[in-house]
């Protein structure tokens, strides 16, 4: 059949337009499309946040849905493309689909707060493409030594301070990544590369332009009742719970399926090597106690158990599992050429995750960069593994990979949008004198943020301004 011979970004692209076109409005989408949203806009987001650009993303999202599609299919896309190129570089084309069945194997969790929510996919995702474009164009500085033209300077300047006006953590870790290149390539060719100083000055421009938002300095003097640093607790006790509580949820006890293959890529190794001894045992007994827990422990561990005494002993297990794949990696690989990249990528999933220890609230949204990271990191050992066997990419596997993704994702997003246009046509005609409104639930919420417009959630009244429901009409939803 000629689909199948269609190049496999193509196809992605394809995937990713049919999901933009079933990804409903939720939750802060609604506050975004009311008159708030345009308050927000006038005041030039003023103690609000610097998330300047995100912010007109969203504005202009919720209001088109056409420049709403073409943005997630094209910045979906590129996610894919970037990751396939970081990972399998002259073979990304072919191992693109593989880099997408990856990313779509993220935790529910994950997925409901970025890909299934528009504004978390003008803040997350987005914000994650540029970080990727960055890490590859320092990468072919640092390894060809290549000198940029003179425009493509200043739009790479232009890019940086743009990439800065997304979300603060990654905003973060540009600066980081910044530095560290500008340093490297500093160290290698014994002079300051003035295209990564370029883009280095763009960040700090970026940086200060954010961070110069009034919106800050409410967080750090504890004024910001939503986003918070200071509390009750100790910072040590709060860094203690969102680590057990919520970091541990996100990336092990809802993560199987990762767990599970870092474990089997582990075990893959050390046979490939031949190098089975008593240090590669031990740490593979320590990294198989992981998903052997979690399989035995997966129904009692569903719900966040503040205080549970198997949620402690999981973020122990957590520990230990991370303790040993660190050292997993430095023992197998310190002498490999990849050894440097791959200890790049587990760094950088630590940083963007490290500044939610101190500030919440953290959430699958937040996880994003690190989980993509992660993901990375995973390919490209495989890669390594597999060393001049290229990825077979029959016909056969397309095929699945399309029916797997259409029952899976599409199917679900489609069930959900048909609800949301049936319940937007209910309240769209309903009198405004009317006390009660029946209405649907998305058949699929998991997929999405806050997905319904309930009475006890803040977001609902600004639905209701956006069809003009008097705030006094009751929704009630079909069980």
């Amino acid at each position: 059949m000629k689909i199948f011979k269609i190049k496999p970004i193509i196809l992605i692209s394809v995937f990713f337009f049919i999901m933009s076109i079933l990804i409903p409005l939720t939750g802060d989408d609604w506050t975004w499309k009311s008159e708030r949203g345009i308050e927000r806009l006038k005041s030039g987001f003023s103690g609000y946040n610097g998330r300047y650009i995100s912010n007109l993303l969203e504005i202009i999202s919720v209001r088109f849905e056409l420049f709403k599609i073409f943005l997630m299919t094209c910045f979906s896309t590129l996610l894919v493309f970037f990751m396939s190129k970081l990972v399998f570089r002259e073979d990304s084309s072919n191992g693109s689909i593989y880099v997408l069945v990856a990313v779509i194997l993220m935790p529910i969790t994950i997925f409901q707060q970025t890909f299934g929510w528009v504004a978390g996919y003008v803040n997350y995702v987005i914000s994650l493409v540029f970080v990727l474009y960055f890490i590859l164009l320092f990468r072919n500085i640092f390894e060809n030594n290549i000198k940029l033209k003179t425009w493509q300077r200043y739009i790479n300047t232009l890019l940086a301070v743009f990439a800065m006006l997304f979300v603060e953590h990654v905003s973060l870790y540009l600066l980081f990544i910044g530095l560290v290149f500008t340093i490297l390539l500093y160290s290698k060719y014994k002079k300051f590369n003035i295209d990564s100083i370029l883009v280095l000055l763009g960040f700090v421009v970026g940086f200060i332009i954010m961070f110069s938002n009034k919106a800050y300095l409410a967080v750090f003097t504890g004024a910001d009742t939503y986003r918070t640093i200071g509390s009750d607790e100790s910072l040590i006790t709060k860094m203690f719970n969102i680590y057990v509580y919520q970091m541990n949820f996100h990336f092990y006890i809802n993560n199987i399926l990762i767990i599970t293959m870092i474990f089997i890529i582990s075990l893959i190794t050390i046979i490939l090597k031949r190098k089975i001894n008593a240090i590669n045992t031990l740490l593979l007994l320590a990294l198989g106690l992981a998903p052997l827990f979690l399989f035995v422990n997966q129904e009692n561990l569903l719900e966040f158990r503040k205080g549970s005494g198997i949620y402690l002993l999981s973020s122990l297990i957590f520990t230990l599992f991370l303790i040993a794949f660190i050292i997993f990696l430095i023992y197998n690989f310190k002498n490999s050429p990849i050894f440097y990249e791959t200890l790049f990528y587990l760094i950088s999933s630590f940083i963007l995750s490290a500044p939610f220890l101190i500030i919440t609230p953290y959430g699958g949204r937040a996880a994003m960069g690190s989980f993509i990271f992660i993901i990375i990191l995973l390919l490209n050992l495989i890669r390594y593994l597999l060393k001049n066997n290229k990825f077979n990419h029959h016909i056969i596997i397309k095929f699945g990979v399309i029916i797997v993704l259409t029952i899976s994702i599409l199917y679900p997003l489609y069930e959900n949008k048909k609800v949301e246009l049936e319940r937007n046509s209910i309240v769209s005609q309903v009198n405004k004198t009317t006390k009660t409104i029946i209405l649907p639930k998305l058949p699929y919420p998991e997929f999405h943020q806050m997905p319904d417009p309930e009475e006890n959630l803040y977001m609902t009244k600004f639905y209701k301004k956006i069809y003009e429901i008097n705030p006094k009409t009751k929704f009630v939803f079909k069980s």
